[in-house]
């Protein structure tokens, strides 16, 4: 039996108690460890972009945007048919440049740049456990990473 590891569309589908997933579509950790971590960057050209993604080249911006949609489309796989309208799949990926939005006070109850929809992350997650709405939001494909 082949080992798969604890990836969003292997370890989702066989989850069956409800599931809500908080992350940005831009995570500061994955994108420091893992799209471009210092062993992979021998010439230092991601640091600066790195620390403060207003430094990011167009390819670096570029490069995010793919990270993203990969990360976007992992996901959807993961949460599987069960998705759409599902009162047992939730999620809120938003485009701040950050990780672990949930431990911030800020973030979770309502800085402007990480709301979507116009709902901050606790009135979302909320809803979702309420039952009061299903909810699934993903920020738009063309907005590129911010600092929240």
């Amino acid at each position: 039996m082949l080992l798969q590891c604890f990836y969003p569309q292997f370890i989702l589908p066989n989850i069956k108690t409800p599931v809500f997933v908080i992350n940005s579509a831009y995570d500061s950790y994955q994108v420091q460890n893992i799209l471009a971590p210092e062993m992979a960057d021998k010439h230092d050209s991601w640091s600066a972009c790195k620390l403060n993604i207003s430094n990011c080249s167009p390819t670096q911006l570029k490069r995010l945007q793919d990270f993203r949609s990969d990360f976007i489309k992992t996901l959807r796989s993961g949460m599987g048919r069960s998705l759409s309208n599902s009162t047992s799949r939730g999620m809120f990926i938003n485009s701040c440049y950050s990780h672990c939005q949930t431990g911030n006070q800020i973030n979770w109850l309502g800085d402007p740049a990480s709301k979507l929809d116009n709902k901050a992350i606790a009135e979302v997650v909320s809803d979702w456990f309420y039952e009061r709405n299903t909810t699934q939001l993903i920020n738009r494909q063309h907005t590129l990473p911010q600092q929240c």
